[in-house]
């Protein structure tokens, strides 16, 4: 029963039927009413009821003041049960224009109840004040009670639904940028979770859900855990075959084969696919049941995901090329600068020999450089990338050596032997170099004769399987191979072995002479 406009208590009809369902959370009644027996009727009318799934909790407020206090904590009010004449004739009505003004709360439904609907009339009121709906406390009867409770619920529930799915799109029109610019696989991974469970989260009541999930790339290992939320939060960087339950390995399986969003028994996957075939997967459980327009949006949300992941990718192969681009560039400025210095100062020592004529001293520059240029064809032509396998050019650079002007003179024959000697580029080019004026040093020290015997005249040794590194050496039997230490060809020899940071010997036994440097 309630308070009617005479004093007197209305009985409230009793209702028999009662809906079923689970307590999902609860409906929030909050009962504005200067008299305590309105209160009681109405909560012993409506404590039982289950409306869309869900029990009722009740809050009260006697005062205009008490009910402002209250929903400041309780945000998520459904309903107002809204008296008008409180601590002053029209508190209900100031209150009401309060709570969509000032409070700026659309959602919550407001029904006004008058005892004493001569001082609030209906037309006024509903024209005036952004009520949902009026009633006179006399007609209020149990069934209308329940009737009118179930509407206003509904209406809060719809309401909550369009706000929320505002929400999702203004998350997803959001978040799009802020997903292209995570270049960070972890980061973007990170800001994809948060961001599609504050969109799951979005639709419904927030304090009722909770869901943990998954980030996965796929590694060598199977999928790889790059970020996680709730339960997964510690399991980054686990493999996902390890650290995942049969059910969820199932799923991200299904997802990964059949290219499609899956979303059922709470369980949310989608697979995202980069543009040189990398995957990645999205994994949460733990979510709300979702209305179409909801699952559109997170549908729409995941095609905005994959899109990101894509451009990810990317964006990280475009880094890696990048830094591959400036390294070369580096390296093509200081080899270029080493290069110009290395052939100015082999110009210069041309210049400086006294054995060459000038024609022969252009030939002896111009044979020096085609040396270098000997290594660098080899590097672009070999799979081995920054490195020259000497086996592979020994017989260009010692035809090339040959052709020498102290060489031409002669008529040696040169024998070769190379182990296992492999080099980087900016060992290659100087070591050529150097192998070059050996020959030329030996040659010409040698003399004309060769051995009768029919033996190469001069025996050159490349050697890389040595613990202490590299060694180079050319022989001559019965000959003595110590030039001149002020001779142009001897000066750069010196120069090239210093550029190698090795050691540079001249020997001599029994009449035969070595010319070795090991670096």
């Amino acid at each position: 029963m309630t308070a009617a406009a005479d004093g007197k208590l209305v009985r409230f009809a009793k209702r028999e039927a009662v809906r079923a369902g689970g307590d999902a959370g609860r409906w929030k009644i909050l009962i504005v009413d200067d008299e305590s027996e309105v209160h009681r009727i109405t909560e012993l009318v409506l404590r039982d009821k289950v409306f869309f799934g869900r029990k009722l909790e009740f809050l009260d407020a006697f005062s205009a003041l008490e009910c402002m206090d209250l929903l400041r904590l309780h945000h998520d009010t459904a309903v107002i049960l809204l008296d008008v004449v409180m601590e002053t004739d029209d508190a209900g009505l100031r209150l009401a224009k309060w709570i969509r003004e000032d409070l700026r709360n659309d959602a919550v439904r407001i029904i006004l109840r008058t005892g004493q609907p001569g001082r609030a009339p209906e037309e006024r009121v509903i024209v005036e004040y952004e009520i949902n709906d009026y009633k006179e406390k006399t007609e209020l009867t149990a069934d209308k009670l329940f009737s009118t409770v179930v509407n206003a619920i509904r209406g809060y529930r719809d309401i909550k639904r369009i706000q929320g799915s505002k929400n999702g799109m203004e998350m997803i029109l959001n978040a799009a940028p802020s997903l292209f610019k995570l270049q960070s696989l972890k980061l973007f991974a990170s800001g994809v979770l948060t961001q599609m469970i504050s969109l799951l989260s979005a639709t419904q009541d927030a304090a009722f859900i909770d869901i943990s999930g998954f980030a996965a790339r796929i590694g060598k290992q199977g999928f790889i855990i790059v970020a996680g939320a709730g339960k997964y939060s510690a399991l980054i960087d686990s493999t996902t075959e390890n650290a995942i339950s049969p059910s969820a390995r199932a799923a991200i399986a299904r997802v990964i084969a059949e290219r499609e969003q899956l979303y059922e028994g709470g369980i949310f996957a989608n697979c995202m696919e980069g543009p040189s075939g990398e995957l990645g997967v999205i994994y949460l459980e733990g979510c709300p049941r979702l209305e179409e327009i909801d699952l559109r949006l997170v549908s729409l949300y995941g095609v905005n995901v994959t899109a990101a992941f894509s451009n990810n990718r990317l964006y990280e192969e475009l880094e890696v090329r990048l830094r591959e681009k400036d390294a070369l560039l580096h390296e093509i400025h200081h080899r270029v600068e080493n290069n110009l210095q290395i052939i100015a100062s082999l110009i210069d020592l041309a210049e400086n020999d006294s054995l060459l004529s000038p024609p022969e001293m252009l030939d002896e520059t111009k044979r020096r450089i085609f040396m270098m240029s000997i290594v660098y064809n080899h590097v672009l032509d070999s799979e081995r990338g920054d490195e020259v396998d000497f086996a592979s050019c020994i017989d260009e650079i010692v035809s090339t050596a040959e052709r020498s002007p102290a060489v031409g003179r002669t008529n040696f024959r040169i024998g070769i032997s190379v182990e296992e000697f492999v080099l980087p580029l900016a060992k290659a080019v100087p070591c050529a170099l150097l192998i070059n004026e050996m020959v030329s040093i030996g040659s010409r020290l040698a003399g004309k004769a060769a051995p009768g015997s029919g033996a190469p005249a001069l025996s050159l040794a490349l050697d890389g399987r040595g613990e202490d590194g590299y060694a180079v050496s050319i022989h001559r039997d019965g000959c003595s191979l110590h030039p001149d230490s002020g001779d142009a060809g001897t000066i750069l020899l010196k120069v090239l072995v210093d550029q190698l940071d090795g050691r540079l010997a001249f020997e001599e036994c029994g009449g035969s002479g070595r010319i070795s440097v090991a670096f």
